[in-house]
This record gives C-alpha cells, sequence and structure tokens, in this order.
C-alpha cells in the first residue's frame, strides 16, 4: 500500500430498496476492512425538504445547492443530483482519492486494495451484472454478464481532478451518458485504467430501469450532453466498445483480450484516434 493514501468514499443514498441495502452492507465491510483509510460520505442536497436516506456510520454531507431542475428548466420533475456537483464536492474534502458510486452497487475490496498498490490518476470501475440476491454470500458468477458498458463506480485522485475537472460537463445522476463519457475522459485526459477486468470489482443486481422504457428529460439531456457537444469523445467510446469490448473473447464479455491494457492506452489516446478515426466509421 502506497503511504498516507487515504479514500473519500461518496455516495448518494436515496432509495429504500433491497439492492441498496445489500450496497450499504458491502460499504460498511469495507469501511471496516480499510477503517485507516477509508471514510464514508452521505451526499445530499442542502434544501432541508427534500428527504433521503440516512446512515450513522456515513458522515453526512449536505453541500448540493442545485439539481437537474437548474439544468433541465420547467421539464425535469425530479430533483436529482448532477454527477459533476458530487465529484466537486468530494474534492473539496482535501483527501488523497476519492470514489464515488450509485447507491446499489455492491463494491468488492478487491477494487480498493487495487487502488492502494497501484498509482493511477482514475479507477472507472464497470460491474458484472448479477441475478437479485439476498445476502452478500449468494454473489455467484454462473450466468451472469460483464456491463462493460457501465461504470458505476469512480475512484479519481483529487489533484488530478482540481486539474481536469473543468473539462467534465454536468449529467443528471441516475441516468445513461456520464458515466461512459467520465470514463473516456479520465482514459483520454490521465494515466488511468478501466478496472473491468477479472475478476470484477463491483456487482450489479439486475433490475428494470425506467429510462430504458419510457422517454424522460433527464435521459435526453444525458444522451444530447454526450452525443452532441461532445461527438468526438462519444465516437472515441463507441469505437472502443465496438471493436474492443464487445469482440472480448470466451462468453458475457468476461475475459479480457490478453493485451487490453495495450489496447486501452491505444485507442484512447487522441492523437491515434483522429489518424484511425475514418476507418470506423
Amino acid at each position: 500500500m502506497q503511504p498516507n493514501k487515504k479514500i473519500a468514499f461518496g455516495v448518494n443514498l436515496f432509495s429504500d430498496s433491497s439492492r441498496t441495502d445489500l450496497a450499504i452492507e458491502s460499504f460498511l465491510k469495507l469501511k471496516n476492512k480499510f477503517s485507516d483509510v477509508l471514510d464514508l460520505y452521505n451526499i445530499q442536497f442542502t434544501d432541508e425538504s427534500l428527504k433521503f436516506r440516512n446512515h450513522d456510520q456515513f458522515k453526512l454531507l449536505r453541500c448540493l445547492t442545485s439539481s437537474s431542475k437548474n439544468y433541465i428548466s420547467g421539464e425535469s420533475k425530479k430533483t436529482l443530483p448532477m454527477t459533476k456537483d458530487c465529484f466537486n464536492e468530494l474534492a473539496k474534502l482535501n483527501y488523497n482519492h476519492f470514489i464515488f458510486t450509485n447507491d446499489d452497487i455492491i463494491v468488492s475490496d478487491r477494487y480498493i486494495d487495487f487502488i492502494l498498490k497501484t498509482n493511477y490518476d482514475c479507477y472507472p470501475a464497470s460491474r458484472l451484472a448479477i441475478t437479485p440476491i439476498k445476502s452478500l454470500k449468494d454473489i455467484v458468477v454462473v450466468d451472469n454478464h460483464y456491463q462493460v458498458a457501465g461504470f458505476d463506480t469512480f475512484c479519481i485522485k483529487t489533484d488530478w481532478w482540481l486539474q481536469n475537472g473543468d473539462k467534465f460537463p454536468n449529467y443528471v445522476l441516475g441516468h445513461p451518458c456520464w458515466d461512459v463519457h467520465y470514463a473516456t475522459l479520465c482514459m483520454k485526459l490521465g494515466n488511468s485504467t478501466l478496472c473491468n477486468k477479472w475478476p470484477p470489482p463491483t456487482f450489479h443486481q439486475i433490475h428494470d430501469s425506467e429510462w430504458k422504457t419510457t422517454s424522460c428529460p433527464e435521459t435526453d439531456y444525458n444522451y444530447n450532453t454526450f452525443w452532441k457537444p461532445h461527438k468526438f469523445d462519444s465516437d472515441m467510446w463507441h469505437n472502443y466498445l465496438f471493436h474492443i469490448l464487445l469482440k472480448r473473447p470466451g462468453v458475457n464479455y468476461c475475459q479480457p483480450h490478453e493485451n487490453e491494457m495495450d489496447l486501452e492506452k491505444e485507442y484512447f489516446d487522441e492523437t491515434w484516434f483522429k489518424s484511425n478515426y475514418w476507418s470506423y466509421q
């Protein structure tokens, strides 16, 4: 472990679902194992009229002053956090690193171990999709699949974020695009690695998502932010997704290519991508 490495672990707790119950249990296990390294934070709005879920082992961070309604004026019916706001508030805590994850993601100790043993700027983590479980002991890998097009967990060096965070757009949390764009920017701008190898660092219980079945302004906002003003980044991500990740050998996208770490560096290199871009239209 690198000396003096401290991590602020942040999550916006809001759901009363069993998925969140198990995710919180995994966070508490991490805190117990890495008690000298990890502090847990519940990131919430300053507006005291908004209800949220709390937990006594999380430090309550009432810091969010804007929401989806500020960005989608007159259309957003919900008060949802914005991703960049969450990252910025965690960076203000001045830990060496901060982690942000969704409140229904089970995070394994392998993820923290890898962060402590290495020295990357950013660690975007994909999740293994698993069928619903009742206990953390029930996690199995049979018939599950790697969600290689999803990054629900990020660890970022605070100093790096303070230098590069202005390049990250603000997206609505809980809706698509923000995670793959943030992963792309981490890879393009920093000495980073995608934590999507085996064994998986995080797990996500399969469930229905509203944005997959119905159109909503929050999803439309995220899509339009990624696909239009950031088309180059979108093309870079989808080029890597379709030509590398979705062509992994074996089944369920679980087995990386033998040279996948090298492919990451190549495909997210802006100069290389510009010179090879037209061959992937």
